[in-house]
């Protein structure tokens, strides 16, 4: 747009120039496309570090009201920065949710720092958590680690690449038997 100054003294033309420049140049805009589902880790704990980093760059962070974009505004260095910043955490927290059978629970916890979950984590760095109350594992991390991740956590579910898997229930009375 066009925006039109009138002064009587040139003085006066330049200071309000310079003040709306300064406004301007200030409260530039950039959009970082997001999944809906994503907006709950910026806004959380998760994404507290995140927006600390884009805040002490001197912008801000807000959510279109559309739900799809994050909004860095600041100067230009600012919200170039503040969206690689934004862009770098969203590609690191990618999440996929998988169903799992409410019996899976405790075997794939088994083994503490050496269960399936772990390695799985370990192996692909990325962070799996299981929510008990709706059966969903919930694996997070780069995009690729995570379907790596997911592979392997489903071959040793389902079997699969020459593994093969067979479930049954053995009392627990008897599972030093078995297992002996």
């Amino acid at each position: 747009g066009i925006i039109q100054i009138h002064a009587d003294d040139e003085e006066t033309r330049n200071a309000v120039k310079t003040a709306i420049e300064k406004i301007v140049s200030e409260n530039q805009v950039k959009k970082v496309e997001i999944e809906k589902s994503m907006i709950g880790l910026v806004l959380g704990e998760l994404g507290k570090d995140m927006r600390k980093e884009v805040s002490d760059l001197g912008a801000t962070l807000s959510v279109d009201p559309s739900d799809r974009y994050l909004v860095v505004k600041g100067t230009d260095d600012q919200i170039e920065e503040g969206a690689g910043i934004v862009q770098t955490f969203i590609e690191c927290n990618y999440t996929e949710e998988f169903e799992i059978h409410s019996d899976d629970h405790g075997i794939l916890l088994q083994g503490g720092s050496d269960s399936v979950l772990r390695k799985a984590e370990t192996d692909n760095d990325v962070k799996v958590n299981v929510r008990k109350t709706s059966n969903m594992l919930i694996v997070r991390g780069r995009k690729d680690n995570v379907e790596a991740a997911l592979v392997e956590i489903k071959r040793f579910l389902y079997g699969g690449d020459g593994f093969a898997v067979y479930k049954l229930k053995v009392p627990e009375g008897l599972l030093g038997v078995v297992t002996g």
